[in-house]
C-alpha cells in the first residue's frame, strides 16, 4: 500500500535521498480512481527500494502543489535526489507506469555502489580484526543486494560493476588478512 503524503511529511520524504514517487489525487477524480490500485500494487512491488505515496490535493494547502506546477490530476511526480526526474499527467497503463518506477529504482544503485566502496575503504583503515567482521558482513550484504539487482534486471552493466566490486573486496580482504598475519609474527 502506498504511503499517505501530506504537507507535514512530503518534503522530508523527497529530501531523504531515496527515489520518491508522489501520486497527486482526489476522491472525486475518476481517472485518479483508475490509477490508485496500480500505484498501490507498484508500492508493494517496489517496497524498500522506492518510496511511493499519495497526496490528496483536497487536503493540501496548495503551496506544495503550486511549487511543482500541479494543475491537473492525476499527476505523478518522480523524484530523484530531491529533484523532479519525471512527470506523468493523466492515467497511464500499468506497464508504462512500472517502467517509470523501474527507472526510479535504478537510482538507488549508485548509492549502493558508493556505500560498498566506502565500506571496502573502511577495511583498509582497520588496524585489527575487532571490527573487520562487522564491516565485512555489511559489504557482503550490499554485494548480495547488487547481485540480486543485476540478476533481477538481467543487466550486464550491473553485473560488470558487481564483479569489479566483488574482486576489489576480495583483494582488500586478502591484503588486510596478510597485514594482520605479518603483525602477529
Amino acid at each position: 500500500m502506498a504511503k499517505v503524503f501530506n504537507d507535514a511529511n512530503i518534503n522530508e520524504a523527497i529530501q531523504s535521498g531515496q527515489p520518491v514517487v508522489v501520486d497527486f489525487w482526489a476522491e472525486w477524480c475518476g481517472p485518479c480512481k483508475a490509477v490508485s490500485p496500480i500505484v498501490d500494487e507498484l508500492a508493494q512491488e517496489f517496497e524498500g527500494r522506492v518510496v511511493i505515496g499519495k497526496y490528496d490535493v483536497d487536503e493540501g494547502d496548495g503551496d506544495f502543489m503550486a511549487q511543482y506546477g500541479i494543475r491537473n490530476i492525476p499527476t505523478i511526480l518522480f523524484f530523484k535526489n530531491g529533484e523532479v526526474a519525471d512527470r506523468v499527467v493523466g492515467a497511464i497503463p500499468k506497464p508504462a507506469m512500472k517502467e517509470k518506477f523501474e527507472k526510479m529504482d535504478l537510482g538507488a544503485i549508485p548509492v549502493l555502489i558508493s556505500e560498498v566502496n566506502r565500506r571496502i575503504d573502511r577495511i583498509n583503515l582497520l588496524d585489527s580484526t575487532d571490527h573487520k567482521a562487522d564491516v565485512s558482513a555489511i559489504v557482503r550484504e550490499a554485494l548480495s543486494m547488487l547481485e540480486f539487482n543485476f540478476k533481477l534486471r538481467g543487466s550486464e552493466e550491473l553485473q560488470i560493476v558487481y564483479n569489479d566490486l566483488k574482486e576489489r573486496y576480495d583483494r582488500v580482504e586478502r591484503e588486510f588478512d596478510a597485514n594482520i598475519d605479518r603483525q602477529e609474527e
